[in-house]
Parts: structure tokens; sequence; C-alpha cells
């Protein structure tokens, strides 16, 4: 297991203590369940009592002894992290930065500088400002996160041009 960020409080939501949070996570339904165990940057430990999604990105989130507006506002801009494992199939957005990115012949290109997340697909931002899909398969191999390299296929070589 390993502590991850998993949201950001954007804003309050209500006066009831109610916060709206921007996700960084792709499972926000898994992270921020009925009953999880959160911490909240300088806040500390606090337990989900709901979530409810406005979007894929954006959720009202509602912690158990966060009763009141004042008290929420003062946490505006927190991380919020819990202690997490990777899902099958999944890497955590930390893993992937600064990751050397190699054409499929390996000779290093460029440097994952961002993960951005665009409608319902994450891209990999290069240091050179291009973009890349992230969709192992199709325009990246599966990252090797003990060497540290990440190898696009022919296609993700293509949309470096």
């Amino acid at each position: 297991m390993a502590r991850k960020i998993i949201g950001r409080i954007a804003n309050t939501f209500g006066l009831d203590g109610s916060i709206k949070v921007n996700m960084e996570t792709d499972h926000p339904e898994i992270r921020f369940a009925q009953g999880a165990t959160v911490t909240v940057d300088g806040f500390g430990d606090f337990t989900v009592a709901s979530l409810q999604m406005k979007n894929y990105a954006t959720g009202r989130v509602r912690l158990a002894g966060l009763d009141d507006i004042s008290q929420a506002e003062k946490m505006i801009g927190r991380d919020i992290t819990a202690e997490v494992e990777p899902l099958p199939g999944t890497y955590f957005i930390d893993d992937l930065l600064r990751l050397a990115v190699l054409d499929p012949k390996g000779q290093q290109i460029a440097t994952v500088s961002k993960v951005q997340r665009l409608a319902d697909t994450d891209y990999l931002v290069l240091d050179s400002g291009r973009y890349i899909p992230f969709t192992i398969g199709r325009f990246v191999q599966e990252p090797d996160l003990e060497k540290r390299t990440i190898t696009l296929t022919e296609l993700g070589l293509e949309a470096t041009k």
C-alpha cells in the first residue's frame, strides 16, 4: 500500500460542511466509498460519509465530523490522501511522471512531464509539449517502472511528430 493523493478540495458545497473535490483518481467510487478513511492535508483523518459525483472529475464529498461551512472553508486547496493499492491494469500518476519515453527501437526521445485527463482519456504530456494518449497496446507499451521507462508503439511515435 502507498499513500497517494486522491483528490484536492476545490471549494465548499452548501452550508453543511460538504466539500467540492477535484478528483485525482480514476476510481472515486472506490477511493471515496462510504466508510473509507481519508486524510486531509493539515487536518488529519476523516471517514467518508458520502460521495455524489458531479461529473467524471468533480464530486461532492461529506466527511464525518466536518459539519459546517466555516470548517470546510479552511480546507480549500488542501490535498486528500489515502493508503491505496493500484487496481489491476492501472498506474498511479506520480509513478508515470519523469519516465523516459523511448521510441520503438529503445532510444530516448522525451520525458513524461505531466499526465492530463481530457474527456475520458489520460494523456502523457511530454517535455517536448506533445500529448500521447495513455492507451496501452495502441500508443504505448506497458510502462517499466523499475527501469523508469515507457516505450511508444509505432502509432505512438507518429503522434510525437
